[in-house]
């Protein structure tokens, strides 16, 4: 399944434009006929309803292009891909609602007024699905080589910590398995990253190490306090765990994504560098 997911990405801009433009035309014929079962319309404007979803999926389709939204301008099924996605939605829904209302085109505002609603659904909703489908094809493809990896607690449940995870999960070959996060931000109690849960405060690292077997804990906060640092390196010798680091924004790799080669030991570096380095935020 994964060797398909990995295939397809090949042809990610047709399948989005393929998939974007379905969505339209499936919208306004489906709502078109389901007015018609229930008797709610007597006329079933069937070509009319054709024509306006071909019109739509088109625009949608071309201003996409224009500004590569199915060309990897933003992460599949992420914000930044709902928002830019709705951005267009939006546009061409004003335009249908104008049409609608001053009956220039003969189908009942409700429909107008709803099949771009189903539009947007669909379109957000192929994406989201095609993503969990994919990282659960990525889970089972290295399901084997994954159980080998040591286990691993992960300190912070933060923007790092996400990329980390992910990281660690795509990747098919890795040190270490995540198996539990560690947090003291009581809003992200209930946080999951790619699977992974939060377990509790840093507090309780030598509990969930012991409760998952884990040998080594990796902080996963770029921007540390010297405090944080050295409360965690004492309950990590606490717990008889192997203390890994993520250094700090300034001497990451890539700031913007965190991955497995910026992982590295504890020195004594971190100790006064992380004085520099802005107030902790998990």
């Amino acid at each position: 399944m994964l060797v398909m997911f990995d295939h397809a990405r090949r042809y990610r801009g047709a399948v989005l434009a393929l998939c974007d433009g379905l969505a339209w035309v499936f919208s306004f014929v489906f709502l078109t006929w389901l007015q018609s079962f229930v008797g709610y319309e007597p006329t079933n404007h069937w070509q009319t309803a054709i024509v306006v979803g071909v019109a739509c999926g088109a625009v949608q389709v071309l201003i996409s292009r224009v500004f590569r939204l199915h060309q990897g301008r933003a992460r599949l099924a992420s914000f930044d891909d709902a928002v830019n996605v709705g951005a267009v939605w939006m546009s061409i829904f004003v335009v249908v609602i104008t049409l609608g209302w001053f009956q220039v085109i003969p189908l009942r505002l409700s429909v107008g007024a709803t099949a771009p609603g189903v539009a947007l659904c669909l379109m957000l909703g192929g994406r989201v699905l095609a993503r969990l489908t994919r990282q659960h094809a990525i889970r089972l493809s290295g399901a084997s080589a994954f159980a080998d990896r040591t286990p691993a607690v992960i300190i912070g449940a933060g923007d790092a910590a996400n990329q980390l995870i992910r990281d660690l999960v795509a990747k098919k070959h890795g040190p270490w398995r995540p198996v539990a996060l560690l947090d003291d931000d009581v809003h992200k109690r209930y946080r999951h990253l790619a699977g992974v849960a939060v377990k509790g405060t840093i507090a309780d690292l030598p509990k969930v190490a012991k409760q998952y077997s884990a040998t080594t804990a990796i902080l996963a906060v770029p921007s540390a306090s010297r405090e944080l640092v050295k409360k965690v390196n004492q309950l990590a010798n606490d717990a008889d765990v192997e203390l890994k680091v993520l250094p700090s924004v300034e001497d990451l790799g890539n700031p913007a994504h965190a991955a497995i080669s910026d992982v590295r030991d504890l020195d004594m570096t971190d100790f006064w560098a992380a004085t520099r380095s802005r107030p902790m935020s998990t």
